[in-house]
């Protein structure tokens, strides 16, 4: 009997990565952004290996240029690494060779950035799902002004939001700030 192939629904995924000036200076500085590179080297390696319809993009935070579609509107010091695309083994080269930044940027806009690639990508096209990886110290302040529209905006266009947070601190039962490990 003939079998008519099914294409295997996607998921677009853009991972957004903070390479800021808290992500590369102080005590732990380099180590914040080599685990950083960690975690999206084995998110790229686990979407080689069983995932391999979906496609993935790569925006950086705190980058000395800027490189995206809205830096008209004043998102800067945010590039995008690379365009959603099916990963591939030179993404994953690539993904070595990523420097420390030299500037501070917000992380909302890197959110947005990260949005526009998704909306502007996965329009009239199906896909399991939408999502965003924000790999984050969370150590530049942010403009959350517009926050409560980014949520809604997420929410109506059914976009995930997953952070790995890089040496974010939580308090104990008493009050005492504890570092969490990651």
């Amino acid at each position: 009997w003939y079998q008519r192939r099914v294409r295997a629904p996607k998921e677009f995924i853009v991972i957004c990565l903070d390479v800021g000036k808290s992500m590369t200076h102080g005590v732990k500085g380099t180590q914040r952004l080599e685990a950083a590179i960690k975690a999206l080297t084995l998110l790229l390696q686990q979407k080689l290996i069983y995932s391999t319809k979906d496609e993935i993009g790569l925006v950086l935070i705190g980058t000395k240029e800027t490189k995206n579609n809205l830096s008209d509107c004043g998102y800067s010091h945010i590039s995008v690494f690379r365009e959603i695309l099916v990963p591939d083994l030179e993404f994953l080269k690539q993904v070595d060779k990523i420097e420390p930044g030299q500037s501070s940027g917000d992380v909302l806009d890197g959110l947005i950035v990260s949005l526009d690639l998704i909306i502007n990508k996965s329009r009239g096209k199906k896909s399991t799902g939408k999502r965003v990886f924000l790999i984050t110290d969370a150590g530049t302040p942010s403009n959350f002004q517009d926050f409560d529209t980014i949520v809604q905006q997420m929410q109506k266009l059914e976009i995930s939001l997953n952070i790995i947070g890089i040496d974010f601190e939580d308090e104990d039962d008493n009050g005492n700030t504890i570092q969490k490990s990651n």
